[in-house]
C-alpha cells in the first residue's frame, strides 16, 4: 500500500479549501462582520435585522435608560433598582458562619505547646459533619441595601442582654476565620419594626443565661430570624453538635454545663460586646437604632 492521503484526509482538505475561497468571496464590510454568528450560520439573516439596528442607534435616538441600581451586600446591584415610594423595599437577611477550624489564634495546646489540639479538634469535628462555629444575623438597611447590621450573642457574668452589633464580617477574635454567607430570606419589616424586634430578642437572650449546649450563640440566630421571617428554615450543620450531645447524654450535657462550667461554656466571658461596640464606633458603623428610616 502507498503512503498517499487516504479519503478522510482528502475530504478534509476539499473543506477546507471550499470555506477558504468562500471566505475570500464574501464582502468584508462592517454590516457583514455585524450580522455574522460565531460559527458562521445565520449571516445573512441576521445582518439585514442589525443594520436596521445599526441605523436607529446612528439617527441620534435617545436611549431608554435602566434606573440606577443600588448595590447590595452580595454585590448584585441588579435586584434592588430604585423604586417608587408605593413599593417598599424588601430587606434581605443572611446567617454569617465563622467556622473554629480555621482560627487563626488558637491557645488550645497540649504538649509544651507543640500540638494544636483546638485546631485539631474542630477540623475533625468539622470533617465528621458536626462543625464548631460561631453565627450572627446580618440585616440589609431599609434606606440603603448596601449598608447591613449584623448581631450575635455571647455569654458572660454581667446582667445584661448578652446580644451585640458588630461591623459586618468582622465579629471580634473571629474576623479573619473562614466565613459562610447563607441567604435566609426577606422582609418587608420598616426599619421601626426592624429594631422592635432586635429588641425584643434582646430582653429574651441575657448574658448570664448562656449555655453552650442549651442556649448558644446559634440558638439566638435561629430566634431572631424567626422573628424577621417567621418559617424560615436554618442551615442543618447550625447546631448539630449541640443537639447530638443532648441526644447522647438524655439532655444532661446543658444541666452539666450550667452547673459546673463558667460562664455557661463562653469562651469569651462577656469581653466581644465590649469589643464589637469599641470596634464598630472606631470603623464608622452607627447602631441599627440610629440608622436612616
Amino acid at each position: 500500500q502507498g503512503a498517499g492521503p487516504t479519503s478522510e484526509a482528502r475530504s478534509i482538505r476539499n473543506r477546507m479549501a471550499n470555506t477558504r475561497r468562500k471566505s475570500a468571496a464574501a464582502p468584508a464590510g462592517p454590516h457583514e462582520h455585524e450580522g455574522a454568528r460565531v460559527n458562521g450560520r445565520g449571516r445573512a439573516g441576521n445582518g439585514a435585522r442589525d443594520r436596521k439596528k445599526g441605523d436607529r442607534m446612528t439617527t441620534g435616538q435617545p436611549h431608554e435608560k435602566r434606573p440606577a441600581g443600588r448595590r447590595s451586600i452580595d454585590g448584585d446591584s441588579s435586584i434592588h433598582h430604585a423604586h417608587d415610594s408605593q413599593t417598599p423595599l424588601r430587606v434581605r437577611v443572611y446567617l454569617l458562619t465563622y467556622f473554629f477550624s480555621s482560627l487563626t489564634i488558637d491557645r488550645q495546646y497540649w504538649f509544651f505547646g507543640l500540638v494544636p489540639i483546638g485546631w485539631i479538634a474542630s477540623s475533625l469535628c468539622e470533617w465528621l459533619g458536626v462543625p464548631i462555629c460561631h453565627t450572627n444575623v446580618q440585616v440589609q438597611s431599609v434606606a440603603d441595601p448596601s449598608e447591613v447590621a449584623e448581631f450575635g450573642y455571647e455569654g458572660g457574668p454581667r446582667r445584661v442582654t448578652g446580644v451585640y452589633q458588630c461591623a459586618p464580617g468582622c465579629n471580634p477574635h473571629l474576623a479573619f476565620t473562614r466565613q459562610q454567607k447563607v441567604y435566609l430570606g426577606e422582609t418587608d419589616l420598616t426599619h421601626k419594626e426592624l429594631v422592635s424586634a432586635v429588641r425584643r430578642v434582646e430582653s429574651r437572650w441575657r448574658a448570664p443565661d448562656y449555655n453552650l449546649f442549651g442556649k448558644n450563640c446559634n440558638h439566638f440566630c435561629e430566634d431572631l430570624v424567626h422573628e424577621l421571617i417567621p418559617g424560615a428554615r436554618m442551615p442543618r450543620f447550625i447546631n448539630r453538635g449541640a443537639r447530638a450531645s443532648c441526644f447522647w447524654t438524655a439532655g444532661l450535657a446543658p444541666w452539666f454545663v450550667s452547673k459546673y462550667v463558667k460562664d455557661g461554656g463562653s469562651w469569651t466571658g462577656g469581653r466581644v460586646c465590649l469589643l464589637a461596640e469599641r470596634e464598630r464606633r472606631a470603623m464608622g458603623v452607627a447602631d441599627f437604632a440610629e440608622w436612616e428610616e
